[in-house]
C-alpha cells in the first residue's frame, strides 16, 4: 500500500480524462494492488508487455516505469528474483532514456535494483547501479539518498572483503554536512566492522578510531560477537548472539534477514559441539526462506531459487552430516544454487568471484571422496574427485568456448552475431569506465559511462536467454572414460594440479587408469615454488649460481611428486595457481653436479611436455586448414631503445618454410593485422607484450598503436595456432580457479585453442634461434608440441652457442597450451611397422615358391 500512495501523492496530475492508455495502466496498478494473487499478478504481467508496446508519450511512458516499479517490487517480496531484476532494469532504462522525472526513481527503482544484484551476489552490477545513482542523488541534491547510496555501496564492499575501501569511502561520508544521528551511528558500525576485520578488536576501534559512544547497545554487542567468533571464543561468542537475536527479534525482520539469523545460529550451535541444536537453527531458516516446512532430507532442486542463503545453510548441512553421500548430496544443492546466481551475471568479475566459493567448495567435496577411496579403494570415488578438480577450473573460459564454437557453426544467425556486439562493446566500456577516475562515478562522464554499461548488461542478459531458449546447451564436461581412453590411444599421460587451502592434489591419467596424490605443507611448497620461478627474472641469477639452481630443480621436481611416476614420453600437465609460471621443461630429473646445461638431465630430454587448463579442451575438434599459412607480424621498432634486430631473422625462416603474409616495419600495424588475420591459419607475433598492472591494461605492440586484453578477448579467430614470440605474454594476474589473465588467455576467449607463449622476458636473440629451429621442426614434425621440444633441444645441442647462454633462461620461456594431436612420430612408426609386416609376407612368398621349385 505505501507504493500505491506514493503514487497518488505524486501523480494526482497526471490522471487526465481522455488520457486513455496513460489511464488503463494506472487502473492496472490500482487493480493489482488492491488483489494481489498468483493470478492478477500473470494478467499485470500480460499487461505490462501490451503496454511496453504502445507507450508512446513521455506521460505514458512514465506510469509504465511506474508500473514496472510496483510489479518488479511484488515479484521481489515473493522471491521471483530474476524476474524482478529483470522488470526493474526495464523501468531503469525507459526512465533514463526517455529523460523522465517527476518520480523518486532512487527508492522505488535504483535501490531495490542494487539491494537485488548484492542478493545475487552480482557485485559489478550492483556497484554500477549504486555509483550511478549516488551521482543521480548528488546532482539533483538528494543528500539523504545520497548518503543511502555510500551506506549501501561501503555494504557491498564490506561483504567482498574489500575493507579498507571500506573505510575510505566511509571516511568521505562521515565529513558530510547534515548527517542524522542514526545515518552515522549505521556509517560508523559499518567502518568499525571493517577494522575489526583488518585486525582492531572493538576497543581499539572506539579508542583509535573515534568511535566511541556511537558503539553501544546492540551494535556493540555484534561487533563483540563477531570479534568473539574470529577468535574462535565461541562460548563468549555465544553470550553476545543470544543478546543480539533477542534484541532483533524484539523488532520487526524482514524473511531473508531472519533466514541469516538462523543460518548464524546453527554456525555457532555446530561451532560448541551442539550438533542437533545446529540442525534445528537451519531447518528453521529453510522453512522462513520456503515460507513452509518442507522435507529438507529429499529435497527436489526445482523448488530451489536464486538466493545466497541456501548456499550458507547447505555447506553447513553437508559439514554436521556424517555420511559423505549426503554430505556430497548437500554440496550438490549449493553448487546448483550458485549456477542459478551465475546465470544472471553478465560481468567477468562478478562470474570470478563466483569462482572462489566454489573452489572452496570443491576442494571440500576432493576431501570427501579421497577418504571414502581410502576406506573402499573404489576407483569411482577418484573419478569423481577429478571431476570436482575440473569443476573449479576455467569455467568463464569455457563457457567463452562454447559460446564462440557455437558462433563458428552459425556464423550468420542475428542472435550470435548481436551477442558478440554487445560483448565487444561491454569489454570495451569496462576498459575505459575503469580507467576513468578509478571506477568513481564522480563526474558526468563516469556516469554516462555507467549507465551506458549498465544498458549493455541488460540487453546482453536478454539476447542471452534467447539463445538459452534457441539452442540446446551444449555440456562442456568430459567423460571420464572417453578422456581415457583417448590419452591412452595418444600414449600420453595427463597430471592435473588443484591447489587448495591446505593441500596440493595431483591427479594422473595413464595407461593405468587414475591415481590421486596430496602433498602437503602447502606454505612451504609455495616458498620451494616461488623461490624456482624467481631464478627466471633475469638471465644472470641462474649462471650466477648454477649449484642453486639444480638442488632447487631437482628439490621441486621431487615435491611435485614427479620423480615417483611411471610416466609415458608424451606429457599433458594442467597446473594451479603458482604452478602456471613454472616452466616444467626445465625441473631436473635428477641430482647433477655439471655445469654444462647441455649434460643436464632436464625433463624436456626426457618427455614431450604440453600443457592446458582443462581436460576438455584437450581434444577440441576443430576442422583445421590443409593448407598452413602464416601472418607474421614484425614491427622491429627500428632506431628506437626497444628495437628488435634479431626477429627479422624470425621473418626470414617464417617466410622460407610456410605460405607467409608478412607484416614488417610500418606495416605492421593494428589494422594491417585485423585485416589479415581472418585469412590465415597461423599467426606469428614478434613483437614486444605488457603484462599490465593495476592502471595500465596488457596489451600487445604493433608499430602505429597497442591492440589491449579486452580487445583481443572479443576477436572471433578461426586459427590452428597462435604463437606468440614477445615477452610475458603469458604473465597475468592469477584469478582462483579462472587461471592467469594474460595475453595468451586472451587469445584462448577469442577463439584459439593452440597457442605457443613466453612465461617471461625473453631475449631477442636466443628467440630467434629457437623460432627457427621451431618451424623447421614443425613441417617435418607437424605437430606442436613435438616442434617445441626439438627446437629447445636443438638449441641445447648446437655448439654455436655457449655454456651461459644454454641456461634454461634462454629456452625455458615457451610453453605450448593446446590439444593433443596426433605425432608424425607415431604415423612414422605405423608405416613402418606395415613396411616391416609386407617385406616379412613378400620373404616368406619368396621362399614358399623356391620350396615348391625344388
Amino acid at each position: 500500500m505505501k507504493i500505491k500512495l506514493f503514487f497518488i501523492f505524486c501523480f494526482p496530475f497526471t490522471i487526465i480524462f481522455g488520457q486513455q492508455l496513460e489511464d488503463s495502466i494506472y487502473s492496472s496498478i490500482d487493480k493489482f494492488v488492491v488483489n494481489k494473487t498468483n493470478k492478477t499478478l500473470k494478467i499485470l504481467l500480460e499487461e505490462e508487455a501490451e503496454f511496453e508496446v504502445s507507450v508512446k508519450t513521455s506521460s505514458e511512458k512514465l506510469a509504465l516505469v511506474v508500473l514496472q516499479c510496483n510489479l518488479a517490487y511484488h515479484l521481489k517480496e515473493t522471491n521471483q528474483i530474476k524476474q524482478a531484476i529483470g522488470i526493474y532494469e526495464k523501468a531503469w532504462v525507459s526512465y533514463s532514456k526517455n529523460r523522465l522525472s517527476t518520480y523518486d526513481i532512487i527508492e522505488y527503482c535504483l535501490k531495490p535494483l542494487g539491494n537485488l544484484y548484492i542478493k545475487l551476489n552480482d557485485y559489478t552490477n550492483a556497484e554500477n547501479i549504486i555509483k550511478q545513482y549516488v551521482f543521480l542523488a548528488k546532482t539533483l541534491g538528494i543528500q539523504k539518498q545520497e548518503i543511502a547510496g555510500g551506506i549501501n555501496l561501503s555494504k557491498l564492499y564490506q561483504s567482498i572483503e574489500k575493507h579498507k575501501s571500506v573505510v575510505t569511502l566511509i571516511n568521505g561520508i562521515l565529513i558530510m554536512p547534515n548527517l542524522t544521528k542514526l545515518q552515522r551511528e549505521e556509517l560508523e558500525i559499518i567502518k568499525a566492522r571493517s577494522l575489526a576485520s583488518l585486525g582492531d578488536e572493538v576497543g581499539e576501534v572506539e579508542n583509535n578510531y573515534g568511535v566511541d559512544t556511537i558503539l553501544t547497545g546492540v551494535n556493540k554487542v555484534y561487533l563483540n560477537y563477531q570479534y568473539a567468533m574470529r577468535n574462535e571464543n565461541y562460548i563468549e561468542a555465544e553470550k553476545y548472539f543470544d543478546r543480539f537475536k533477542k534484541n532483533k527479534l524484539s523488532g520487526e525482520v524482514d524473511k531473508r534477514t531472519l533466514a541469516k539469523l538462523f543460518f548464524e545460529e546453527g554456525q555457532l550451535d555446530y561451532l560448541l559441539g551442539k550438533i542437533n541444536k545446529a540442525r534445528l537453527s537451519l531447518n528453521k531458516a529453510l522453512e522462513v526462506l520456503f515460507f513452509k516446512r518442507i522435507a529438507y532430507e529429499n529435497l527436489e532442486k526445482s523448488v530451489l531459487y536464486p538466493e545466497t542463503t541456501f548456499i550458507d545453510i547447505f555447506d553447513l548441512y553437508a559439514v554436521i552430516e556424517e555420511s559423505p553421500e549426503i554430505s556430497l548430496r548437500y554440496y550438490g544443492y549449493s553448487f546448483y544454487v550458485a549456477e542459478l546466481l551465475e546465470a544472471n551475471l553478465t560481468a567477468t568479475k562478478s562470474k570470478i568471484i563466483h569462482q572462489y566459493a566454489k573452489r572452496n567448495r570443491s576442494e571440500k567435496c576432493i576431501d570427501i571422496l579421497l577418504k571414502l577411496y581410502e576406506k573402499e579403494k573404489e576407483k569411482k570415488y577418484l573419478e569423481r574427485a577429478f571431476y570436482y578438480a575440473e569443476k573449479g577450473k576455467s569455467e568463464i573460459l569455457e563457457a567463452e568456448k562454447l559460446r564462440s564454437n557455437l558462433l563458428k557453426m552459425h556464423p550468420k544467425d542475428s542472435l550470435l552475431v548481436k551477442e558478440q556486439k554487445l560483448i565487444h562493446k561491454q569489454e570495451v566500456l569496462t576498459n575505459l569506465y575503469s580507467n576513468n577516475k578509478v571506477g568513481r562515478v564522480s563526474n558526468l562522464r563516469t556516469y554516462e559511462l555507467a549507465k551506458e554499461l549498465n544498458y549493455v548488461s541488460v540487453r546482453l542478459k536478454k539476447v542471452q536467454l534467447q539463445i538459452k531458449e534457441k539452442f540446446t546447451k551444449t555440456n562442456g564436461q568430459s567423460n571420464f572414460k572417453e578422456l581415457l581412453q583417448k590419452l591412452k590411444k595418444n600414449k600420453t599421460t595427463l597430471i592435473e594440479y588443484f591447489v587448495g587451502k591446505k593441500t596440493i592434489y595431483q591427479f594422473i591419467i595413464s595407461v593405468n587408469g587414475i591415481t590421486v596424490n596430496t602433498i602437503n605443507d602447502i606454505e612451504r611448497k609455495k616458498k620451494e615454488i616461488v623461490r624456482y620461478i624467481q631464478f627466471f627474472n633475469n638471465a644472470s641469477i641462474i649462471n650466477n649460481d648454477i649449484t642453486s639452481f639444480t638442488k632447487v630443480s631437482y628439490n621441486l621436481y621431487k615435491s611435485l611428486n614427479l620423480n615417483e611416476l611411471c610416466i609415458q614420453n608424451k606429457l599433458v600437465i594442467i597446473p594451479d595457481g603458482l604452478l602456471h609460471f613454472v616452466p616444467f621443461e626445465t625441473l631436473l630429473t635428477k641430482e647433477t653436479h655439471s655445469s654444462y646445461y647441455d649434460k643436464m638431465p632436464f625433463l624436456i630430454k626426457k618427455h614431450t611436455v604440453s600443457y592446458s587448463l582443462k581436460s576438455t579442451f584437450l581434444f577440441a575438434e576443430r576442422k583445421k586448414r590443409k593448407e598452413k599459412k602464416v601472418l607474421g607480424v614484425f614491427p622491429v621498432f627500428k632506431n628506437t631503445t626497444r628495437e628488435l634486430s634479431y626477429t627479422l631473422k624470425e621473418a626470414e625462416t617464417v617466410e622460407s618454410t610456410f605460405t607467409s603474409v608478412l607484416l614488417k616495419h610500418d606495416k605492421a600495424t593494428r589494422e594491417n593485422f585485423l585485416k589479415n588475420v581472418e585469412k590465415v591459419s597461423v599467426l606469428h607475433l614478434s613483437t614486444h607484450a605488457n603484462a599490465g598492472d593495476f592502471v595500465k591494461e596488457a596489451s600487445v605492440e604493433f608499430y602505429d598503436k597497442n591492440v589491449t586484453l579486452s580487445e583481443l578477448n572479443v576477436l572471433n579467430l578461426e586459427l590452428d595456432l597462435v604463437v606468440l614470440s614477445a615477452c610475458e605474454t603469458g604473465v597475468g594476474k592469477v584469478e582462483k580457479g579462472e587461471g592467469v589473465m594474460s595475453l595468451a588467455r586472451a587469445f584462448n576467449y577469442a577463439g584459439v585453442d593452440n597457442l605457443l607463449f613466453s612465461l617471461w622476458k625473453i631475449n631477442d636473440k636466443s628467440t630467434s634461434l629457437i623460432m627457427a629451429n621451431f618451424y623447421k621442426s614443425l613441417k617435418k614434425e607437424k605437430n606442436v608440441n613435438v616442434a617445441n621440444k626439438q627446437s629447445k633441444l636443438e638449441y641445447l645441442k648446437s655448439t654455436n652457442i655457449a655454456n651461459q647462454k644454454k641456461s634454461p633462461y634462454y629456452w625455458g620461456a615457451f610453453v605450448y597450451y593446446g590439444t593433443i594431436e596426433e605425432t608424425t612420430e607415431s604415423m612414422n612408426l605405423l608405416v613402418k611397422l606395415g613396411l616391416i609386416s609386407l617385406i616379412i609376407i613378400s620373404l616368406s612368398l619368396m621362399f614358399y615358391k623356391l620350396k615348391i621349385k625344388k
